[in-house]
């Protein structure tokens, strides 16, 4: 984004320019109401910015990065047990991304360095990076393990959810997948973030999140009506 303004500053020439109104300007998701203020092993400020600002998606990628990778350190050390560099590496590789993507800046770079000696197959320099690797890991696991906002919990579901609540916001969401309205990739991770930490509902719901956002609207058609019926299932008993 500041690359892009400044190029746009050089560019163009001051004068008077015709600008859309104020009210039809895309709006900046900058609550971060939902967030814990502090977050240890991560730099919140760096994550939201590098969603775009958007909290509600920050706060499904903490999510998802709790419940994919909270076992990765004793699957690396059985990579190195086995000799499986390969894996070591690949796994390695994935956590330097996210944690670069999350604002988990030192499990990024010390993700980078065991990479690095993965990548060497050296035994010996997968025992010097693995200690300060799993320092970052465990911080960072820990912090979104024990995290709580205010007035819930921060990563299960809260025991006031009303189900039947939530069946008009589906059929919210199946209008607006019709219209291909860019506004239903939010409203899909409202729906992930009130339902998806319901056993029976979490694997709908994070894959009607992920196809509204690679905007496969015609299949996030199909996994809505599976979610509602699901969702029926569980209201009516």
């Amino acid at each position: 984004p500041e690359q892009l303004l400044a190029a746009l500053v050089n560019w163009i020439k001051p004068g008077d320019h015709l600008v859309d109104s104020e009210s039809d300007l895309p709006k900046i998701h900058d609550d971060h109401s939902e967030l814990p203020r502090s977050i240890p092993g991560i730099d919140r400020g760096v994550g939201i910015k590098q969603v775009g600002g958007n909290t509600s998606l920050y706060t499904k990628l903490l999510q998802k990065f709790l419940t994919d990778h909270r076992n990765d350190i004793t699957v690396i050390q059985q990579s190195l047990d086995s000799g499986d560099y390969i894996t070591g590496q690949r796994l390695a590789h994935t956590l330097k991304g996210v944690g670069g993507t999350i604002g988990a800046i030192d499990l990024g770079k010390t993700a980078e360095k065991l990479e690095e000696a993965f990548k060497g197959e050296s035994s010996e320099l997968v025992l010097q990076a693995l200690p300060a690797f799993k320092k970052a890991m465990d911080i960072v696991i820990s912090s979104l393990v024990n995290q709580t906002t205010p007035d819930s919990e921060l990563w299960e579901a809260s025991s006031a959810v009303n189900f039947e609540e939530q069946l008009p916001v589906l059929k919210q969401l199946s209008n607006m997948l019709a219209e291909m309205d860019p506004e239903a990739e939010e409203l899909a991770n409202k729906i992930y973030t009130s339902l998806g930490k319901t056993h029976d509902l979490r694997g709908l719901t994070e894959k009607l999140s992920e196809q509204v956002s690679g905007f496969e609207f015609d299949e996030a058609q199909e996994t809505l009506q599976e979610l509602r019926k699901t969702l029926e299932i569980i209201i009516n008993g």
